[in-house]
């Protein structure tokens, strides 16, 4: 059994922020890889962005890493958040 879930990830933006955040989900469908720029106000109620759509299955394994590796400015991390695709 497996669900479609967006990944939402939140962070208070600032000046001394991190422009390339490296995000890694791992879902079903394998592992992505990202950058976010936390200097940028959140597009979601100003406090999440959107890292996208992805398939889960119940008991497999997932997670969402963030990094700051590379990164000049501080990475902020308030929480991660999936939300069930409406059907």
């Amino acid at each position: 059994c497996s669900s479609d879930l967006e990944v939402r990830l939140a962070y208070v933006p600032g000046s001394n922020r991190a422009e390339r955040v490296p995000v890694t989900v791992f879902s079903a469908d394998g592992e992505i890889e990202m950058t976010i720029n936390q200097r940028e106000r959140p597009t979601i109620d100003g406090h999440f962005v959107s890292l996208g759509q992805f398939r889960f299955e119940k008991a497999g394994q997932s997670y969402v890493i963030v990094s700051n590796e590379g990164t000049t400015g501080h990475v902020i991390a308030d929480a991660v958040q999936s939300v069930l695709e409406a059907s």
